[in-house]
């Protein structure tokens, strides 16, 4: 049943009806919705963050904070300043692969972008950022 109307079936795998959701489109790409989602966004900026951190990293802003405050605010990787950059919360991938969430237990820390890319990008191998270690060293 369509969350919206509660009158017809809604499309499969959604929760809107799809007279619903044309509405719902409309509004979003007419001046009115576009202006108030641009006011909404400047009243609330740190929705986004909190909202991702919550679902997926099981993390309370209070929570966040006591990890960036026992990383001086620090890249866990580089311990670099994460200030003004992008970050990411770092977690094992091995032990929650099987849905985007994530358990909470295999938190690692916050990095950087580019730092949680690089080990991902390595396969979250010890041995693998090594042997990338090694590799740069010799030239």
């Amino acid at each position: 049943m369509c969350t919206r109307c509660s009158k017809r079936e809604a499309r499969i795998g959604l929760r809107s009806c799809q007279i619903c959701a044309d509405s719902a489109t409309r509004y979003r790409q007419s001046g009115r919705g576009r202006r108030n989602d641009v006011l909404w966004r400047q009243r609330n900026p740190d929705y986004g963050k909190y909202y991702n951190l919550a679902k997926v990293h099981q993390l309370t802003p209070e929570g966040f904070k006591q990890l960036w405050d026992s990383q001086q605010g620090l890249c866990a990787l580089c311990e670099e300043s994460l200030e003004g950059t992008a970050i990411h919360i770092d977690h094992n991938h091995a032990c929650c692969s099987s849905t985007r969430k994530n358990c909470g237990k295999c938190r690692r820390g916050i990095l950087h972008r580019r730092c949680n890319q690089a080990i991902g990008l390595l396969g979250d191998s010890a041995e693998r950022c090594q042997k990338a270690a090694d590799y740069l060293r010799r030239f």
